[in-house]
């Protein structure tokens, strides 16, 4: 497979071309998709068949766009969806910092609340409670939560 790569030197205008194109046989950037959708299209399209080919679009989606909560809450989500702990609870603490306002980054916090009080637990919830003992800093936070809830 013949990937291309190409980088401008300055930093993109909205009126500019994108900046970022990788072209793979069968897998052209459709006009009216962003670089951020692209690469996300392209790391959920590999998911089931090559988690690793999935952390590299998406490795290179966070390092294009640091600043864009949509890619950052999409690897969190591959990460979710793939059950590595770790990984997710590591982008759930990047995010919080980052992005502490982001409505969907609380609506996952809220989720967890849930799971923590839940008396049975599925899947999702066992999986929610796993994220919290990865990354205890944000026990204070839900504790809040809890508190207020």
């Amino acid at each position: 497979m013949l990937f291309v790569f190409s980088f401008s030197i300055n930093q993109p205008t909205p009126s500019s071309v994108s900046y970022f194109h990788v072209m793979a046989p069968g897998n052209a950037m459709k006009e009216s998709e962003t670089d951020e959708e692209y690469l996300i299209s392209m790391a959920r399209g590999c998911q089931k068949s090559d988690p690793y080919f999935t952390k590299s679009w998406m490795l290179t989606a966070k390092t294009l766009f640091p600043e864009n909560f949509g890619i950052q809450y999409e690897a969190y989500c591959l990460a979710a969806d793939s059950g590595n702990i770790k990984e997710a609870s590591s982008y759930l603490e990047e995010m919080f910092r980052k992005f502490p306002s982001e409505h969907r980054l609380w609506d996952e916090v809220y989720k967890i609340a849930n799971a923590l009080r839940a008396d049975t637990l599925d899947a999702e919830a066992t999986f929610l409670r796993g994220i919290i003992f990865g990354w205890i800093s944000l026990c204070a936070v839900l504790i809040f939560v809890l508190i207020i809830a």
